[in-house]
């Protein structure tokens, strides 16, 4: 991602915003999306071998990273999409992260 903030600063701030807001964004969601099921899973598996506190751990990054994905949506939400995704049942990841 260093390469895209390089990137970034080198365009007008329109252009930054739509860097952010069109390609960027996209990458941050599926890569929150994928960490976080990767460490649940992750959590589950300990679970079931009675690693409790190594499966606690795991879980607690697994809702980081959901959470993540809630702030690359903040970071796009501006100007007339403001307050775009309030709306959790396009991702729910909200409810992902309230029963995890």
């Amino acid at each position: 991602m260093a390469s895209c903030d390089e990137l970034a600063g080198r365009l007008s701030p329109e252009d930054a915003a739509r860097l952010q807001d069109q390609l960027r964004f996209h990458a941050e969601l599926h890569l929150s999306g994928y960490m976080g099921l990767t460490e649940l899973c992750e959590a589950y598996f300990l679970f079931r071998q009675k690693e409790y506190p190594l499966a606690f751990v795991r879980a607690s990054r697994g809702m980081r990273a959901y959470e993540r994905g809630l702030e690359t949506f903040a970071k796009s939400e501006h100007g007339k999409w403001k307050h775009f995704y309030r709306a959790d049942w396009l991702t729910i990841i909200k409810c992902t992260i309230y029963n995890s």
